[in-house]
């Protein structure tokens, strides 16, 4: 993984991790963490290696707070791509499968108040941090692109910054076009 790190940064490549199962998302963290060790210095241009948040899990806010302010305290750049998330069904059998609490947000609303509220953490690091601070909005939702674009805004955060967002081809293309003008 860091030759993997190592060429995304020779090539000006962001590496964005996408630890999308709760069952695996422990371990890739622990990887991204122990990569922006090495490849998120500000002085290096980082971050060059980004985690990916899901909104749909209880528990992100939280880990979204830690994470931001251990990269903080450990002065390091710290790159975040924000998702709803799109398993939600498989962990939630995986949950019942292995008798543990469901991890997941009750339903649709839930979820997208956690993305918000993790959207405007994100917005605040961005805001305060300055550069050193990334997030990828990668969103579907037209309420949360316009949330996102309208915090940057208020907070004084350049079109041109350290915020981008992220749809995938196909899927709300009209989301894509209205932010390209």
């Amino acid at each position: 993984l860091h030759r993997v790190a190592q060429h995304a940064r020779a090539k000006c490549v962001r590496l964005l991790v996408d630890a999308e199962y709760t069952f695996i998302n422990p371990a890739l963290s622990l990887l991204v963490a122990a990569l922006a060790v090495r490849w998120n210095s500000p002085e290096e241009g980082g971050p060059w290696v980004w985690n990916t948040y899901q909104a749909y899990l209880k528990d992100t806010h939280q880990r979204l707070e830690q994470d931001a302010e251990a990269a903080h305290k450990a002065g390091l750049a710290f790159g975040v791509k924000l998702v709803r998330g799109a398993y939600l069904d498989k962990e939630r059998s995986m949950t019942q499968l292995q008798g543990k609490e469901d991890c997941t947000q009750p339903d649709y609303e839930a979820t997208s108040r956690s993305y918000s509220r993790c959207l405007e953490l994100m917005l605040r690091c961005v805001s305060n941090h300055g550069p050193p601070c990334h997030l990828m909005v990668a969103s579907h939702n037209e309420e949360s692109v316009r949330q996102a674009t309208k915090r940057m805004w208020e907070l004084g955060i350049p079109l041109d910054g350290p915020v981008c967002f992220g749809q995938l081809l196909g899927m709300c293309d009209h989301v894509s076009l209205a932010l390209g003008q």
